[in-house]
């Protein structure tokens, strides 16, 4: 089996899926065209750099050479998607040692749930796509072979699938997953996976290869078993738990997992979210210091940042700018907490209230009383803060309104003061009676009036209100005799006789 040498499994994947690089006679093909040229800046370098002094596009070195949103992939500053976790890559994954999104090369990628690799991109569904061989043979389950034509599954030690083929079956004694595949010798995919512009008929799988030996069947992956079944076709094994190099000085583990040759769990890894974890030629980890966003699991901070290798936090803002609430930050209750606080004095920011107090948190105050008890009048607290009184001007009658005065009638507001009309009493033409309402009562009162009056007869004289018999009469005493009078038509002349007035005939 041939050595994959310097077209390093992960580091060629991610340069085939950006498209920037094919592996060929074991060697990855750089595109940045431009090295040697003349430049002014980087904008005239493709896949490279400008050299400050020589102005000459140069090989990058390490990713600090590349512009914004660039990574230095196999000397050639490629543009990917920065990424923590396969959630910030839509369709693809996220490379755990790169820290960018690639796509899947082989099903091994895949999770439980989207186990297929199609084009790419992790699918739950064969049929979303080409493979290139038949998924439910090289990872089904139970029903592996339910599709095929001439021959089912049995487990030795692993899964043996049959492709949709009437070649019958190829079977692997030894354990592990055997399918044939196509093998293409020239600018093929040095990791298994189909070329996505690459069209077939039916069913989008690529026809076996023929073969009349291993030799013929090789595909350069050091993780991959390749042979040439009794029937003149190339079968592929992917290899699990064989040792392997993954070309990282620094990794101790290197093993083939799923066809693919990983170093486990990266051995640089500082668990820290501020560095660049990488492994130099001397075999020596590096940490080089990056910036942006940061997570320092603390509760109490926020806006996380890097900086000098440290993930560093403002303080969290916990002012809810409540004055019945003790403010605080407590990492061990996950945050901001607001103690309520009761019977402290307080402002609850209304100006119409008055002895403003804590109560269960909440500052509660009470109103201020504008009533001025004038029905008359419209109270309410101004937003000075003072109590004004509007004057009402209201139709007589009104049941709100009363002068508190008995002898008034059909009291009504009037310019914000109650007034009413005055009770008037009919007289009885009784001179002697004094006709009133009574403050007391507020009916009207004919109650007798001594003093002076007129009896209206002119033949009596000193005339005086006097009770007589229960009655109020108006008498006086009787005028001499011959004493001249008239008539009450006040023309005819007459004499007083016995106290009245005689009219004597003509």
């Amino acid at each position: 089996m041939k050595s994959l040498g310097a077209c390093e499994i992960r580091i060629t994947a991610v340069l085939w899926l950006l498209g920037l690089a094919t592996c060929s006679d074991d060697r990855a093909t750089s595109q940045n065209t431009s090295v040697g040229k003349t430049c002014g800046s980087s904008k005239d370098c493709i896949h490279s750099v400008c050299h400050p002094t020589s102005n000459i596009c140069v090989e990058c070195l390490s990713i600090n050479d590349c512009g914004t949103g660039q990574f230095c992939m196999g000397h050639d500053c490629v543009t990917a998607v920065a990424c923590t976790s396969d959630k910030n890559c839509p369709g693809q994954l996220c490379d755990p040692d790169l820290s960018i999104c690639v796509d899947c090369i082989t099903a091994s990628h895949c999770t439980v749930g989207a186990a297929f690799c199609v084009s790419g991109g992790c699918v739950s569904d064969p049929a979303d796509g080409s493979l290139g061989f038949d998924p439910d043979t090289l990872f089904g389950g139970e029903d592996a072979a339910a599709d095929t034509k001439g021959g089912g599954s049995d487990d030795v030690g692993g899964r043996n699938g049959t492709p949709d083929t009437e070649q019958g079956d190829s079977k692997d004694s030894n354990g592990g997953s055997t399918v044939s595949k196509d093998i293409e010798e020239s600018d093929e995919d040095s990791m298994g996976a189909v070329d996505g512009d690459n069209e077939s008929d039916g069913d989008n799988t690529d026809p076996p290869k023929e073969c009349e030996d291993d030799d013929d069947c090789d595909d350069g992956n050091i993780c991959t078993e390749n042979t040439c079944t009794e029937a003149g076709e190339c079968a592929v094994k992917l290899l699990d738990e064989t040792p392997c190099d993954d070309e990282n000085k620094c990794s101790k583990t290197d093993l083939c997992r799923g066809g693919l040759c990983n170093g486990g769990i990266d051995p640089c890894d500082d668990g820290n979210s501020c560095t660049k974890d990488g492994c130099n030629a001397a075999a020596q980890c590096t940490h080089s210091p990056i910036s942006g966003e940061c997570d320092d699991d603390n509760p109490c901070t926020e806006e996380d940042f890097c900086e000098f290798n440290e993930c560093l936090g403002y303080p969290a803002d916990c002012n809810d700018y409540n004055p019945c609430t003790i403010d605080k930050c407590v990492p061990e209750e996950g945050g901001c907490t607001f103690k309520p606080l009761n019977l402290v004095k307080c402002s609850d920011g209304n100006v119409c209230t008055d002895d403003d107090v804590c109560e269960n948190g909440v500052c509660v105050g009470i109103l201020a009383d504008c009533d001025d008890k004038n029905p008359c009048t419209n109270d309410f607290c101004s937003k000075s803060g003072f109590c004004a009184h509007e004057a009402l001007t209201s139709s007589p009658n009104d049941p709100e309104c009363s002068d508190g005065k008995a002898c008034t009638e059909n009291d009504h507001c009037e310019k914000g003061t109650c007034v009413g009309f005055a009770v008037v009493c009919e007289s009885d033409d009784n001179p002697c009676t004094s006709d009133f309402c009574n403050p007391k009562t507020g009916k009207c009162d004919f109650s007798f009036a001594p003093g002076a009056c007129n009896d209206s007869n002119p033949c009596t004289q000193f005339d005086t209100c006097k009770e007589s018999g229960g009655n109020v009469v108006c008498a006086g005493t009787k005028a001499p005799d011959q004493q001249q009078c008239f008539a009450p038509d006040g023309v005819t002349e007459g004499k007083c006789q016995g106290g009245e007035c005689v009219v004597q005939s003509p």
